[in-house]
């Protein structure tokens, strides 16, 4: 196939449903080895996967304070979310800005907080 036969002709060898066919036409090859092509280059490539990010590391000291920071909001009664005393950490700098709200959430488990769900949200308690 040649573009400008079809030009000359006005009308299409190959048709445009066609995708494979016309292009080993125009570039001289089997319509196989563009499939082939086609599929190198679209399939998701084996290789090693991605690193996950390191936990953060926290020392007992960091423990104490969050755990001094979660009593004296208990003291003053105040009510909070994970999400808003994740925030509240990272503002006082006790906690990395790279520390997620999941990382904190294993770590009050551990320090032996307990949670209640309401309204989509993860309230901490005693």
């Amino acid at each position: 196939m040649n573009l400008a036969n079809e030009k000359a002709a006005n009308r299409m060898q190959i048709g445009l449903n066609r995708p494979y066919h016309r292009v080993a036409a125009a570039l001289r090859m089997k319509v196989g080895t563009v499939h082939s092509i086609v599929f190198r280059r679209t399939r998701p490539r084996r290789g090693t996967p991605p690193t996950p990010p390191a936990q953060p590391v926290l020392d007992s000291f960091t423990v104490g304070a969050i755990r001094r920071h979660i009593h004296t909001k208990f003291a003053a009664k105040q009510v909070f979310t994970l999400a808003s005393l994740t925030g509240n950490l990272k503002e006082a700098r006790i906690i990395p800005e790279s520390t997620s709200k999941i990382s904190l959430w294993r770590l009050l488990h551990k320090m032996g907080f307990q949670y209640k769900t309401a309204q989509r949200k993860m309230y901490v308690g005693k």
